[in-house]
């Protein structure tokens, strides 16, 4: 079983091309990422505009109260689906530990 919570995400702009894993972002594309990685991009000045921003912001603040920052970001990054790797690795989440 994988523990994660839902993943608030939103479309931007990007305005600087770059490459992030497999995926390369073109200047113009709207592209669909996590809350948190678009605020970081924004701070960098890779992304620009959030569709439905104010509704966006809004949607994070809510989800931050209830799940914490693991909302912000995608399933791989959140510290509760790592807490439950780990622990499934080493057998704690079984029966009888």
């Amino acid at each position: 079983m994988r523990l994660m919570v839902p993943t608030i995400t939103c479309e931007t702009v990007i305005t600087r091309a770059f490459e992030a894993g497999e995926k390369t972002f073109a200047v113009g594309e709207i592209a669909t990422l996590p809350y948190g990685l678009v605020l970081q991009l924004k701070a960098m000045g890779f992304a620009g505009a959030i569709k439905n921003e104010i509704e966006i912001h809004t949607e994070a603040a809510e989800a931050l109260r209830i799940y914490g920052g693991d909302a912000w970001f995608s399933h791989r990054m959140q510290t509760i689906s790592r807490v439950a790797d780990y622990l499934a690795v080493r057998g704690e989440g079984e029966a009888g530990h």
